[in-house]
This record gives C-alpha cells, sequence and structure tokens, in this order.
C-alpha cells in the first residue's frame, strides 16, 4: 500500500539539501535512493581524481638522447632510470647499441667508485662484455671514439691486456679526446702485461709527458712509471734524471722508492745471475757503492711511508735484492723472510718468496721447496696477479730457472715436487713437459749410476727403469694435452723411448702403433724397428719378425734396416728358422753399404759367429770370430767372442780325435793327433785369456761369474783331452775351492776322481768321491742343483754311491 504523502506545511526548505533530506525523511526507499545516488557519485568522483592524478604524474617521452645527456651531465643515477625505461619501452630491440653503451659506461663509473681492487675489477669486466657487443653492433652517432677508449679502459682494467690495446689504439685512430690518459692507459697495460714491453711503454710515456693536456697528477704517474721503464730496459743515467723530476710531482717517500728501484735495476745487471756452483767473490768496489746507495733510499723510503703503504712492502723486498747481489745473502734472506711472513700473499710477498727459495736452494736447503710452494700458492690465479715488481712472465722464469737449478744439481726429488705444482701459473702442457724432462733424467741417472755400481747397483737400476716408466706416461699425457697440435707426434716418440729404456716393453709396441697410424712418414722404419724390438724383448717372437720384416719390405735402405736385419735374426733364432737368420746378417756383412765402421756391422758379425756356434758350423765359427776379434778388440763382444771360439775349438777336436780312434796308419795317427792337439791347444790359451781377463776386472756380474767357472771347467776337460792328467786335476781343484759349497764342485771332484784313476791313483781317485759324498750330505736341503749340473740330488746320490766301489 503506497506511503501517504507528508501534510503540507507552511513552511518550505530553505535550500535543495534540506529539500533532499526532507524528501528522504519520506519513508525508507526514498533513503536507499538517496544513498545509492551519493556513493556512485563517490565512487566516481574517486576514479576521476586518480585518473587526473596519474595523467598529471606521467613523464614526458624517454629517449636515448636524453639519456646519454643524464650521462654527459654526470647524473649517473638519472641516466639509469631512463636507460631501464628505454630497455622496458623498446622491446624490439630499438636503441639497443645505445643502451648498452649507456649500460657499460655507467659499469665503468662503478668500477672507478669501488675502493676494493677485486671488485672493480669485475666491475670492468662486466663494462667490457656491454662495451664489446656495442661495438659489435655499432656505437651510437658521435660516441665511437668515447666508446672505444671506454672498452680499451674497461678491457686493460679487468687485465684483458691484448685486447685493451688494440682496441684503446683504434679509440686514438678515431680521434679520442684525451691523449694523455690514453697514452698512460697504454703505457700501464705494457707494464703489466705478462711479458712486460717497457720499450713500448717508454714509446707511450714520452708521448704522454709532451701532451698538453696531461694534468700534474698524470704527470707523476707517469714520471715514476718512465724512470722504472728506463731502469728495466738498461737505460739507467735517463731513468735517474726521472727521479729527479719525480721530486716535484710524487711524494717523497715514493720517489725515494723510485730511486732505490733504479739503483737495483743497475746492481741486477752489473752482478748478472748468481750462480750457485762458482766460487764466491768479493763484490767490486763499484756493486758496494751501488748497494749503499740504494740501501740508502730505500731505508728513507720505508721511513716516509708513515702509513705503511705498498711503497714499504716494495721497498722491503728491493731492500733484501740490494743485500743479495751485494753478497750479504743472511741480510737478505732475514728481509725476504720478514716481508714473506707480513704480506706473504702481496705482489712484493711473492717475489720475496721466490728470492727466499733462490738463496735456500743454492745453499742447498731443502726448505727452499717451501718456499716456491709458497710463492706457488699465492700465484693460485694468474690472471689476478699484479706485477708491481716481477711481471708473471718473469715469475714463470723465476720458476722455471728453480727447477732448471734443481735438475743441474742432480736434485731430482725437489725437482719433481716443484713441476708436479707449477700449473698454474705455467701451462699444463709445460708442466707435462718439464715434469716428463724430470723423470727421464732422474732415471738415467740412476741407470749411470747402477753401471758404475756394476752389480752393486741393481737397486738403483730398478729405480732407473722405474721414473723412466714414470716418463713415458708423463710424455703420453703430454701428449694427449697436445693432441691438435704437431708436438702431439713428437711425445708419443718420447713416450716410446722412455718406456722403452724402462723395459715397459708392452707400453713401447703399444705407444709406438699409436705413432704409425698418425704418422706414415717420418721415423716409420725406425718405429718398426721399436716394435719389433719390444715384441722379441716380450718373448713374441713371430710378432717382432711381422714388424722387421715390415721394415725391411719397406725400407730396406733405411740405416734403420741394418739394425732389424740382427734383431730378425735374432727372433728366427727364436723360432729355429736358422737359415733364414744367417741369411739376413749375411745379407748386412756383405749385400749392404755397410763397412765394418758400422756398430750394425760389427754386431752383425759377432752374431754370426754365436749363431754359427750355435749350429755346430764351428770351423766357419772360427773363422768368424777370429775376424770379428781381431777387428774389435775392445769390443765388450770380444770377451764372449773369445770364450765361444775356445768352445768352437774344443768341438772342432772331436773329429780329429774320432779319426784318431779309427786310424791305421802312423801317419794317420800323426796327422789326426797333430789336429786334435792344435785345435785344444787354441781352445786352452782361449780359456785362459777369458779366465784371466774376468779375474782382472775390479767387479764381475753373474754372467762373468758363471763365464769364469765354465773356463775352469773346460780347461780342465781340454787338458784331460790333451792327456795331461796333472794339469786338469790343477784346473779342477781352483773350480772346487772357489765353489766348495755349490753343487757344481760335485762335478770338478767326480772329474779329479776320473784323473786320478788315468794316473793309476786309485786311492786317491776314491778319495775324490768320499770328498764329494761328504760335500753333498753337507750341502743345504733347498740348494739347487738343476741349474749348475744336469743331475738332482737323489741321482747324485745314486752316481757317488756307484762310483765309491770302483
Amino acid at each position: 500500500m503506497e506511503e501517504p504523502l507528508d501534510p503540507p506545511t507552511d513552511e518550505a526548505p530553505k535550500n535543495l539539501l534540506q529539500r533532499v533530506r526532507a524528501w528522504a525523511a519520506g519513508g525508507g526507499k526514498r533513503s536507499a535512493i538517496i544513498t545509492g545516488v551519493l556513493t556512485a557519485t563517490m565512487i566516481g568522483t574517486v576514479a576521476t581524481w586518480l585518473l587526473v592524478a596519474d595523467y598529471a604524474a606521467m613523464p614526458e617521452e624517454v629517449t636515448l638522447e636524453k639519456a646519454l645527456a643524464a650521462l654527459d651531465a654526470g647524473d649517473d643515477e638519472a641516466a639509469r632510470l631512463l636507460v631501464a625505461r628505454l630497455q622496458d619501452d623498446s622491446p624490439d630491440g630499438e636503441d639497443y647499441s645505445g643502451q648498452l653503451f649507456l649500460l657499460g659506461a655507467l659499469k665503468v663509473r662503478q668500477a672507478e667508485a669501488q675502493w676494493s681492487p677485486e671488485r672493480a675489477r669485475t666491475e670492468y669486466y662486466i663494462a667490457s662484455r656491454y662495451l664489446s657487443e656495442a661495438r659489435t653492433v655499432g656505437f651510437p652517432e658521435d660516441r665511437e671514439g668515447l666508446g672505444l677508449y671506454l672498452l680499451g679502459m674497461s678491457l686493460v682494467e679487468s687485465r684483458q691486456y691484448d685486447s685493451g690495446v688494440e682496441t684503446i689504439l683504434s679509440a686514438m685512430a678515431v680521434g679520442k679526446t684525451g691523449e694523455a690518459k690514453a697514452h698512460l692507459l697504454l703505457a700501464r697495460a705494457y707494464r703489466s702485461m705478462p711479458a712486460a714491453k717497457h720499450r713500448l711503454a717508454v714509446d707511450e710515456l714520452t708521448a704522454a709527458l709532451t701532451d698538453n693536456t696531461i694534468t700534474n697528477e698524470d704527470r707523476g704517474l707517469a714520471v715514476g712509471m718512465m724512470a722504472d721503464s728506463l731502469a728495466k730496459i738498461g737505460r739507467f743515467d735517463e731513468a735517474a734524471q726521472y727521479v729527479a723530476l719525480s721530486t716535484d710531482l710524487n711524494p717523497p717517500g715514493e720517489t725515494e722508492l723510485l730511486r732505490g728501484k733504479v739503483l737495483v735495476a743497475e746492481l741486477e745487471s752489473l752482478v748478472g745471475p748468481i750462480d750457485s756452483s762458482a766460487t764466491p767473490t768479493a763484490p767490486s768496489a763499484q756493486v758496494r757503492t751501488l748497494a749503499s746507495q740504494a740501501i740508502a733510499a730505500l731505508e728513507k723510503a720505508r721511513r716516509l711511508d708513515k702509513l705503511a703503504t705498498d711503497v714499504t712492502r716494495q721497498s722491503d723486498y728491493l731492500l733484501g735484492r740490494a743485500y743479495e747481489l751485494s753478497g750479504d745473502e743472511a741480510q737478505a734472506r732475514d728481509r725476504y723472510a720478514e716481508l714473506r711472513r707480513k704480506h706473504g700473499s702481496s705482489p712484493s710477498g711473492i717475489a720475496a718468496s721466490l728470492a727466499e727459495g733462490d738463496i735456500l736452494r743454492r745453499a742447498g736447503d731443502p726448505s727452499g721447496l717451501e718456499a716456491y710452494r709458497r710463492a706457488l700458492d699465492a700465484v693460485r690465479e694468474p690472471v689476478s696477479y699484479e706485477g708491481v715488481l716481477l711481471s708473471l712472465d718473469e715469475v714463470r722464469q723465476r720458476l722455471r730457472e728453480a727447477h732448471q737449478g734443481y735438475l743441474s744439481d742432480g736434485a731430482y726429488r725437489p725437482a719433481i715436487t716443484l713441476a708436479d705444482r707449477l700449473t698454474p701459473p705455467l701451462p699444463r702442457t709445460e708442466q707435462l713437459a718439464l715434469r716428463a724432462e724430470t723423470l727421464r733424467r732422474w732415471g738415467d741417472a740412476r741407470l749411470a749410476e747402477a753401471e758404475r755400481l756394476a752389480p752393486r747397483g741393481r737397486d738403483a737400476r730398478r729405480e732407473g727403469r722405474r721414473r723412466l716408466r714414470e716418463a713415458g706416461v708423463a710424455y703420453e699425457q703430454l701428449a694427449e694435452a697436445r693432441f691438435a697440435t704437431r708436438a702431439f707426434i713428437d711425445d708419443l716418440w718420447q713416450a716410446s723411448e722412455a718406456y722403452a729404456d724402462g723395459q715397459s716393453y708392452s707400453d713401447t709396441a703399444r705407444v709406438l702403433e699409436r705413432y704409425l697410424r698418425n704418422e706414415p712418414l717420418i721415423r716409420n722404419a725406425s718405429a718398426l724397428l721399436k716394435v719389433g724390438q719390444s715384441h722379441l724383448s716380450l718373448g713374441e717372437a713371430r710378432q717382432a719378425i711381422t714388424a722387421f720384416e715390415e721394415c725391411l719390405t719397406f725400407h730396406s735402405t733405411d740405416v734403420a734396416a741394418y739394425q732389424a736385419r740382427l734383431d730378425c735374426a735374432h727372433a728366427y733364432l727364436e723360432v729355429n728358422n736358422l737359415e733364414r737368420a744367417i741369411k739376413l746378417l749375411n745379407e748386412n756383412l756383405y749385400d749392404t753399404a755397410m763397412t765394418p765402421l758400422s756398430p750394425e756391422w760389427r754386431d752383425s758379425k759377432f752374431a754370426l759367429g754365436r749363431l754359427l756356434v750355435e749350429l755346430g758350423r764351428h770351423t766357419e765359427a772360427i773363422d768368424c770370430l777370429t775376424e770379428a776379434i781381431d777387428r774389435y778388440p775392445d769390443d765388450p763382444q770380444a770377451l764372449t767372442a773369445r770364450y765361444l771360439m775356445a768352445e768352437s775349438h774344443r768341438h772342432a777336436s772331436e773329429e780329429p780325435l774320432e779319426r784318431l780312434a779309427d786310424a791305421k796308419t802312423v801317419n794317420e795317427i800323426e796327422r789326426a793327433r797333430a789336429e786334435a792337439d792344435q785345435h785344444l791347444q787354441r781352445a786352452l790359451e782361449l780359456y785362459k785369456s777369458v779366465q784371466d781377463e774376468i779375474t782382472l776386472a775390479t767387479e764381475a756380474d753373474d754372467l762373468g761369474r758363471a763365464t769364469l767357472r765354465n773356463c775352469y771347467m773346460m780347461r780342465g776337460s781340454v787338458l784331460f783331452e790333451m792327456g795331461r792328467w796333472e794339469e786338469a786335476i790343477e784346473a779342477y781343484s781352483n773350480v772346487t775351492t772357489l765353489y766348495q759349497n755349490d753343487p757344481f764342485s760335485l762335478v770338478t771332484l767326480v772329474q779329479i776322481s776320473h784323473c786320478r784313476r788315468r794316473l793309476q791313483d786309485n786311492v786317491r781317485a776314491r778319495g775324490a768321491i768320499e770328498q764329494a759324498r761328504l760335500l753333498l750330505a753337507r750341502l743345504p736341503a733347498d740348494a739347487d742343483f738343476a741349474t749348475p749340473t744336469n743331475l738332482t740330488r737323489p741321482e747324485w746320490q745314486r752316481l757317488l754311491d756307484e762310483l765309491v766301489l770302483f
């Protein structure tokens, strides 16, 4: 039901608001309507206000030009905000090169504001990435010179020196303003490179100092660098002039440090490298004068450096160097040690550790190795090394010289310890090369020592071969590291030689087979020869023959073919193909260009004689061995050749002795007897000469001792054949005396018994057998009977039991 209208009144509302209130009071629906209208009005008002406020706050359009203007004005924060807006507003890459330039330039300014050198270097590195990309895309118009300069600065400060120098030179070529700063930057780069280029630095510093735009602060820096670089290249008088100029431009402490640097550099050029093997001499008057002046300047620099900055650290190192060069190594070592203890990781501390190590190494002190280790630990990251006193290349060279010093002194253990730690700062390939060289020389030295010690050098020989095998491993690792270079082939060859000398023949063959797969031309014949030799040493005669025959087929005129024939003959001997072996040796002797002066001809001659003996062709063997001994009487093979020739003469007597037994006439008997005696007498002489040579030798190896024993025994046998029983007994008795506790003496006692029986002295014959039985009982249970005799212990027991009955 509709609500009734309010009754009219005589008093009307005074205004619109009062009328609205009065109307809304007329009922609930009217009140709800009024509330909705007011709410909508409020919402609309707020929305309108927000739109207007947003529109009012909206900045004007962002452009690259405005961002560059902010950068030029030094308002880095505004430039940073603007470039951020540009990145948001240009998703399609519009003004991309300009944005990169701005980001790089801002990073350069951030780096300049850093207090930490490491953080600054990181910021410069980031800047270099931005600016390098901007250079690739193209710097903004009229900004190429500045962009190149900032890029060059970023590269130099982040220690990318080669790229930095190239970029700064490009910046100067396009007309970069502020030439003095560019020249200074180039000079710093040249001086800070791993291989410092002081002559180029001097040229750049000269250009900077003659530039009218240079500031007094930069002039002071340039004068200091100029004096140092001139001293490094030996221009000491000019360096001293710049030290004098530094007095008015740099703090007094820095000037005195500079004076000390120049004096120490002159002192180094005068004294030269310190040789530990040379006899110490008193320093000259000039050396003493220079050292005194340097020490005075450096001590003054330390006093003036109240805050103990890098001036003090550099002065401490240079003081040590001045003392060392003047011959006072004790004082120098104290200075180095003190600096190393306080500032071991600083550039001055690293230089001090190296110098301390040099002094200790020259004195033979093993703690020198620890000093080098400290220096290496401090240069774990070569890119972060700052060459204030020593460039990175100078550090590397000092380490190489330390390693070479150990090698020269024969101190192989510290040399290998140092070599194993040299990467970084040395490249991995160089470290492996030094390790391989060290092991190679160590192994060779131990083998040479074993040769001097003769039979007592067994341990040295064993260690030497082990070191050579380790060298082979190192050369293989080096080959892998240089696989893509020409050195790969040479490294494999060095590995094969080290393995061969270390008697690791399976590794030798394996490496050489890989060598042959990768290098079909160079050293091919020698490689096949070594493969064959390796298989032959392993007892693999057939594989050896395959390699030797390939060498002879494809490289018959190569020098290696001569040795291949000789070794192939040994291989054929192993497989009982004696005719082929003889043919190969004869080819070497008669069908090649070799002469008797050739080592292979000599070895072939001796080898042929040995082979003929083995074949039982004793007359030919005697002729061959006689020629070999006559030509090469002092060759080590001559001793064995004389023994084999004695054996051939002894065996050659068997044929006339057989004829003697069958002879019917006096002439036949006399002729056969004379021929047999001739061979036996010659054998007797040869056995005696071999026996005397071995006896007179200072030391005899196992083979020599066995040969000596056989000479005694064979002389007795020859004398027995000649019927000279008393002399035979004497020869056999010598064996019994020398080997009285050896099963071999059983043989000689039996032979003595036979001689006694020929002399009809049966009592003493049985006495010799009884003596043998006593010896047999006395020999230990584990005595070796098989090697020196042909019978076992039980067989000897039965034989002696039977002989004693006669």
